[in-house]
C-alpha cells in the first residue's frame, strides 16, 4: 500500500513538471489566430530569402524571425500541451535554415481558434511553465 502512495506521487510530480511547448502570444489581449497567421507569414517574407524555381518559400534564420515577431509585440511561453489556453499559437522552433512555406503555420491547439474576447472563457488549472514577468 506504501509503495502505491509513492508511485501516484512519484507519477503526479512527473506530470506537472511535463516538458512544455513554446507558444506564442501578447500581452495587449489581441493575440487572435488571424493576428498570429498574418505576423507569421509577413515575419516570413520580411526575413526570409525566396527560393528559387519554388513560389511561395523563403529559407529563413531562427533568430532574425523570431526578433521580427518580438517587434510586433509577440513574446513565447512554455505550456503542456494539454493546458494551453487560448491565445497562444505554435510557430516554427528549433529550426535549421532550411525552405519553409510562409503561407502555413505548424500545428495548432485545440484552443487556438477560440475568440479570445469572449469574456466568460475559462481553462481550469491553467499553469504556464516558463512564462516572463510583465
Amino acid at each position: 500500500m506504501h509503495w502505491i502512495r509513492r508511485a501516484v506521487v512519484v507519477l503526479v510530480l512527473v506530470l506537472l513538471a511535463g516538458c512544455g511547448q513554446m507558444y506564442w502570444t501578447r500581452r495587449d489581449g489581441k493575440a487572435t489566430l488571424e493576428r498570429f497567421a498574418t505576423d507569421h507569414r509577413e515575419c516570413l517574407m520580411t526575413t526570409g530569402v525566396p527560393v528559387q524555381d519554388r513560389p511561395g518559400y523563403v529559407v529563413a534564420t531562427e533568430q532574425s524571425f523570431r526578433v521580427c515577431l518580438l517587434s510586433r509585440n509577440w513574446y513565447r511561453e512554455a505550456w503542456n500541451s494539454w493546458d494551453v489556453p487560448r491565445g497562444r499559437f505554435r510557430s516554427l522552433e528549433d529550426f535549421e535554415p532550411r525552405p519553409v512555406q510562409i503561407d502555413t503555420l505548424p500545428e495548432q491547439s485545440s484552443r487556438a481558434a477560440l475568440d479570445v474576447y469572449e469574456p466568460r472563457y475559462y481553462v481550469p488549472m491553467e499553469r504556464c511553465i516558463e512564462c516572463p514577468v510583465p
